[in-house]
């Protein structure tokens, strides 16, 4: 089971109309996510969400639509030695 997100940390792009929030456990294992949300009509939606992936060492990108919700997986970049 993850950890809560409990840290919640809210940056205003566009007071009102856009913003992006980012939520993440403070206990192990840790878990995050970073969402891009705008107004549509009445409320706040996300647009763009990134968080930790659940089936392997990454990062899970979603894009939403109104009609449609994509997902893409990125690995971690790995450190270079110089």
């Amino acid at each position: 089971m993850d950890a809560e997100k409990d840290r919640i940390v809210t940056l205003a792009l566009a007071p009102g109309r856009a913003e992006i929030v980012y939520r993440r456990s403070s206990e192990h294992p840790i878990v995050y996510a970073i969402m891009l949300r705008v107004r549509k009509s009445d409320r706040m939606v996300t647009v763009v969400s990134i968080d930790n992936s659940h089936e392997r060492a990454g990062v899970d990108t979603h894009t939403y639509t109104a009609t449609h919700r994509s997902r893409f997986l990125s690995p971690l970049p790995t450190p270079t030695t110089p």
